[in-house]
């Protein structure tokens, strides 16, 4: 991918410790990468070898919490961001699903709760006008990675994905980095960035597109 938009990037290598995948340069500032990716389980290899014809309800909804994996994933990685990166050094994990059976396992909203936890709602029992039951209050609860004060050296999490061969990377920003990504270093056209509208830590927040999307840019 850093080849194809021509990134200056350096493995990172060490038979001492683990340590984080690579060395992106972008103009002078240096990005300390992970790159992560989801493998199937057993039970997900269980499904792709059958036929869609054959599939039942356990096969066509990926089971769990929402961005469960995706937390193990932080988890997973940063110490081996922290290892390398100085107190000015922004950091980005970057995640590919192999799997490619539930999109919701890293999608938009798996980053979300992922990172600033699992999307709660207080409901009335009366009907809203649109139907349904009236929400009068949602927040980000429990099962959150990124704080004030926890993981404030992660500065976005990247989604690599391909399609149709062609590789891109959507940028989720995390709204408490100590050392954030500067979008305007990474404009491309199959570089997308998102960020939160508001403080997660006080109420709910949507991803919204960065002002530096290159889609827009570009158009």
């Amino acid at each position: 991918f850093c080849t194809g938009i021509d990134l200056d990037f350096e493995r990172v290598t060490t038979e001492s410790y683990r340590a984080p995948d690579y060395i992106v340069r972008l103009v002078e500032t240096l990005l300390v990468v992970e790159v992560k990716q989801f493998d199937p389980s057993p039970t997900e290899l269980h499904s792709l070898r059958k036929s869609p014809e054959e599939w039942d309800e356990s096969d066509a909804f990926s089971q769990g919490l929402p961005g469960e994996r995706v937390r193990a994933k932080i988890d997973s990685a940063m110490p081996q961001l922290k290892r390398i990166a100085d107190v000015s050094t922004p950091t980005l994990l970057v995640l590919y699903d192999n799997v490619q059976l539930w999109p919701e396992i890293c999608d938009a909203y798996a980053i979300a709760v992922a990172m600033n936890g699992l999307e709660t709602a207080l409901i009335s029992s009366e009907v809203a006008p649109e139907g349904g039951a009236t929400i009068l209050a949602r927040w980000h609860g429990k099962s959150r990675r990124t704080t004030s004060n926890a993981n404030t050296t992660l500065s976005a999490i990247g989604v690599l994905s391909e399609k149709q061969g062609v590789l891109a990377l959507s940028l989720y920003h995390n709204y408490f980095a100590r050392n954030p990504i500067r979008p305007e270093l990474l404009i491309f056209k199959n570089v997308r960035h998102f960020c939160l509208e508001r403080n997660p830590e006080l109420s709910f927040s949507e991803w919204i597109s960065w002002p530096y999307n290159p889609i827009q840019a570009m158009e």
